[in-house]
């Protein structure tokens, strides 16, 4: 550690309390999608697993990979049944 004088200090402190901020948000935020997921459940019978997943593909812009994949999953599920 290189923390030698006050000025070292006072920085590693405002530091420390900045990403303390950015967690407390975060937090925040991902308790705010859970309320969502579980609107979502309720209201209109979407299980948080399947609104994860279109998220996550609305936020890669992947949806035609994803379905790809899920196509190839099906088929090799078919052969081995």
């Amino acid at each position: 550690m290189n923390i030698a004088t006050q000025e070292d200090r006072q920085k590693v402190k405002t530091y420390l309390n900045e990403a303390l901020k950015a967690t407390d948000r975060k937090n925040e935020e991902m308790a705010h999608i859970r309320d969502i997921l579980k609107t979502l459940k309720e209201q209109h019978d979407i299980e948080p697993k399947i609104a994860r997943k279109i998220l996550s593909a609305m936020r890669k812009g992947n949806m035609p990979e994803v379905k790809e994949e899920n196509d190839a999953f099906e088929d090799l599920y078919e052969i081995l049944s």
